[in-house]
């Protein structure tokens, strides 16, 4: 694990990045964004993870994350998050639990998508196919 400082409008997590690491926020807030940066779709707060799901599940981020404002963010890698699951048994369900309901609800999204791209004849993925596909469908 270690410990990053981020400044205002700093990207944290690029959407279709590949997912490595895990992330908790130690001090300030962060925002989950469109990806112009135009519309806020909801924001994290201290003491709350994010990340999580395409670490675990190991699949592409899917949105962006910025600095709200000054924020300290402690990033745990997979595997060091494999390891404290495997200390705290009680870490281990909190985060399972939490991690199940995020990747439905990204699960949703994408089925979602996909049944927009089909009624709008896309045939390439959800990327290339409309300016923000993937956040125009969240529902927190």
């Amino acid at each position: 694990m270690h410990i990053r400082h981020y400044h205002p409008q700093d990207h944290i997590i690029r959407r279709s990045e590949q997912s490595s690491a895990m992330f908790y926020v130690l001090r300030g807030t962060v925002k989950v964004v469109s990806h112009d940066n135009e519309a806020t779709y909801y924001e994290i707060k201290e003491n709350n993870f994010f990340g999580d799901v395409g670490v675990l599940y190991r699949v592409p981020r899917s949105m962006d994350v910025l600095a709200k404002n000054r924020c300290t963010i402690a990033i745990l890698s997979g595997e060091d998050l494999v390891k404290v699951m495997e200390q705290s048994p009680e870490m281990a369900k909190a985060i399972g639990y939490q991690t199940q309901e995020r990747y439905q609800m990204y699960l949703k999204r994408r089925q979602s998508i996909s049944a927009r791209m089909t009624l709008d004849g896309c045939t390439g993925s959800p990327d290339q196919c409309k300016d923000d596909p993937i956040s125009e469908n969240f529902v927190k």
